[in-house]
């Protein structure tokens, strides 16, 4: 799951999303995740728009948890993760 959202394509979400579904049992999914069969069929068809508590419910049905990370940038990292030096460091330098 992690490839597929680096890959940054909502259908290719939805593909995983249903593969792993199907693999558990659509209707046990569907129950889990409070939606009917026929919807979740529907919110995980190719093209759909899903509302995004949609996904997060299957997601949590299927034992999924979404987290966020900064996203590094082509010239390094946004954050920078290397120490600060102080004045006194910078003047001695």
């Amino acid at each position: 799951m992690t490839a597929v959202f680096e890959a940054d394509d909502p259908d290719l979400l939805l593909l995983a999303l249903s593969d792993v579904a199907r693999a558990k049992g659509m209707a046990q999914v569907a129950k889990d995740a409070g939606l009917g069969r026929e919807s979740l069929y529907k919110a995980l068809a190719p093209g759909a728009k899903p509302r995004f508590d949609t996904v997060l419910k299957v997601a949590r049905a299927l034992g999924v948890r979404f987290a966020a990370q900064p996203v590094a940038e082509d010239r390094g990292t946004r954050f920078d993760t290397a120490p600060k030096r102080t004045r006194a460091k910078a003047r001695a330098i």
